[in-house]
């Protein structure tokens, strides 16, 4: 679980940096992507610590959270540089 962690921390500084460049255009959607990797952060601790069926079940709910924010992110992205 560590080396999840540990990219998760990686995908939250490589999305402040392109925060930083984008200014304010994509702001909901990096607002969301952030806040579903916070979740699936979380997830994983609980897992980490306690684990079960349930928290098990906690990161991969959370992770489709991910997913779904990240496509919300790209298409805005795409649909800007059109």
């Amino acid at each position: 679980m560590a080396s999840v962690t540990s990219a998760i921390s990686t995908i939250q500084t490589n999305l402040n940096d392109f925060q930083a460049a984008a200014s304010t255009q994509f702001g909901p959607q990096v607002t969301q992507f952030r806040s579903s990797l916070s979740s699936v952060q979380t997830a994983v601790q609980a897992a980490t610590s306690t684990p079960s069926a349930s928290t098990i079940a906690s990161v991969v709910t959370s992770i489709a959270g991910v997913v779904s924010s990240y496509n919300a992110l790209q298409t805005a992205v795409a649909n800007r540089c059109d």
